[in-house]
């Protein structure tokens, strides 16, 4: 994987599936200097999903040959399939190398892979519906919890903040600022 690397994708509007285009090849060791160009499929992403899928049909095209067989549980049963080792190209050059994937009939709808968790665990993934627009981001790897609570709090805390008290304590303009930004007060809540 690149170092800090990311990418965002946006719907038209509010989406009840999460859907990026997805570039797939033989499994590489370095996007540099690799003369492999991938082929593009659509993809879904499932955070309910343990591993990624492939379809037959993206087998056959890139002319996979197997690495081993899994046991998978699905809704209906479970059932014996083929394992296969690819690369996986994200949007704005995200680049997963050497991921096992399992290989499926079909999927709903016109999706030829799925992102399971083995990928979103590598990193930071989060939903927005701002605006009544859905997007969703990843970043690799993983810098910082996401965390509202922690964000909302801050935001009250800021509200709180009146001249130079803070919850009743008195505030130097020079002292930190008691939100944890690391700015002097004056240059932050105390402005």
């Amino acid at each position: 994987m690149n170092p800090e690397s990311a990418f965002i994708a946006s719907a038209q509007g509010l989406a009840n599936q999460l859907v990026s285009f997805i570039g797939v090849s033989l499994p590489i060791k370095s996007a540099i200097n690799s003369n492999l160009t991938p082929q593009s499929f659509k993809g879904i992403w499932d955070t309910g999903a343990t591993a990624s899928v492939i379809t037959k049909k993206i087998v056959k095209q890139l002319n996979l040959k197997p690495i081993g067989k899994t046991l998978v549980q699905g809704v209906t049963g479970s059932a014996t399939r083929d394992r296969f080792l690819v690369s996986f190209y994200l949007p704005n050059k995200v680049i997963i190398p050497f991921v096992s994937v399992t290989e499926c009939d079909a999927l709903t709808g016109d999706f030829d892979i799925l992102v399971g968790m083995d990928i979103i665990n590598l990193g930071d993934f989060a939903v927005s519906n701002f605006n009544k627009k859905t997007s969703f981001t990843f970043r690799t790897p993983s810098m910082e919890e996401i965390n509202f609570v922690k964000e909302i709090q801050l935001r009250q805390s800021k509200k709180v903040t009146d001249g130079h008290h803070f919850y009743g304590q008195k505030i130097g303009r020079n002292d930190l600022c008691p939100c944890k930004s690391g700015k002097k007060f004056k240059k932050c809540c105390g402005k």
